[in-house]
């Protein structure tokens, strides 16, 4: 029977219609009307949701972003910039259009003093900017430190390290803030990696005395590392007070980023220490004072390029640095139903994989929050830790 005119711009009426049916299929053939009118009027998700399909959200039209109220409730979502972008390109794109930006996206990237720690003891004091949604901190951050020999042996030697949050504060004070919880944690005794390098750069003097303008400029002066520059054929060139010194006058590539300072030759002197190609940019070879006068009591005014490769070559088996790790760890990973309740737990994510017919990367991503899967609500569950057979 046919159904009378604006019959079906009720959406009760619609949603009533589509409970008839199971798939959508069905749906469309036998009541195109219902259909055709769920779709114009955006109750299509609503209609279908017991059909047991995934529906992406609807996007939004470009205007519907042109308030400022809306994209603030929208950027309250994420806590980066980057994730903001990211996951709502219209209100990130509108915000910056209208000069909004700055304003609803202030509470992003605030810097966060972290402490690593086992059990009660602390063993380093760092800052980031980033955290979980479950406003836990990403060990993502921290391992940006792991090239430190000493970092990374607390992380590997230990079954129970934590990265825990000890506060929140500005950019402009961040380091003034870290500072001032290295000294606390070092006047409580605790092991700290920090204070061993202070004293090294000779900052303990400034503990507890006034920060006068000639204090600030001594206190300066103390973190600058001094970098010795040789040319393509390894001939003494240069000594520079400091690294910024260089980003500024060779690199041209100075800036800050959340207070910490960002440049290529940050990166040639703190993570080229394998290689001596490694160290080679803008025609000249770079290296810290200090690493030369530990391998060669001096600052020499020639180095033999040629027979450091050659050596590198011949004992690069040697030059591996190993660690020997005690303990392996794992997360398992959780099968949650609908109600959030939980349905299965895996072992680890070879064996969710298996069971699910997903793929490593697919799991990971889904259980990290940065991809959803439509058909399995996956997330990680507990660390285990196991030890290691040694041989």
């Amino acid at each position: 029977m046919k159904k009378p005119k604006n019959y079906w711009d009720n959406k009760d009426t619609c949603l009533d219609e589509a409970l008839k049916y199971d798939k959508i299929t069905d749906f469309k053939h036998n009541s195109v009307g219902a259909y055709r009118s769920s779709r114009k009027n955006g109750w299509f998700a609503e209609a279908t949701k017991h059909m047991g399909v995934y529906h992406k959200p609807e996007r939004k039209s470009w205007s519907y972003w042109n308030d400022k109220d809306r994209c603030s409730e929208e950027a309250l979502k994420y806590r980066t910039r980057t994730e903001f972008k990211r996951k709502s390109q219209g209100a990130w794109a509108s915000a910056h259009k209208n000069g909004w930006f700055d304003d609803i996206t202030k509470h992003m990237n605030v810097p966060i003093i972290y402490g690593v720690k086992t059990g009660d003891v602390f063993h380093y004091i760092g800052k980031m900017a980033n955290v979980r949604k479950d406003a836990k901190l990403k060990n993502s951050n921290v391992m940006r430190q792991y090239t430190c020999p000493n970092i990374r042996s607390i992380f590997l030697n230990n079954q129970n390290v934590d990265v825990v949050q000890i506060k929140a504060t500005k950019n402009a004070l961040w380091y003034d803030e870290k500072l001032s919880e290295v000294l606390l944690k070092h006047n409580e005794k605790h092991p700290l990696l920090n204070a061993e390098w202070m004293l090294e750069g000779k900052r303990g003097y400034w503990e507890g005395k006034e920060r006068d303008r000639h204090t600030l400029q001594r206190l300066s002066e103390s973190k600058h590392r001094k970098v010795i520059e040789y040319d393509a054929n390894g001939n003494y060139v240069k000594t520079w007070n400091s690294i910024k010194e260089i980003a500024v006058e060779i690199f041209k590539d100075y800036r800050l980023i959340n207070g910490s300072a960002n440049s290529k030759i940050y990166g040639i002197l703190n993570y080229s220490y394998k290689k001596i190609s490694n160290r080679f940019r803008n025609n000249s070879y770079w290296f810290k004072e200090k690493e030369l006068i530990e391998n060669f009591n001096c600052i020499p005014i020639r180095l033999k390029i040629n027979v450091i490769k050659e050596n590198e070559i011949k004992n690069h088996h040697i030059e591996r640095k190993t660690v020997n790790r005690t303990t392996t760890s794992k997360y398992s990973v959780v099968l949650y139903n609908e109600d959030n309740t939980i349905k299965t737990t895996y072992n680890n994510i070879d064996e969710a994989g298996r069971a699910l017919k997903l793929s490593r990367r697919t799991i990971m991503r889904s259980c990290n929050g940065t991809t959803k899967n439509p058909k399995h609500l996956i997330k990680y569950g507990l660390k285990i830790s196991q030890a290691i057979n040694q041989k």
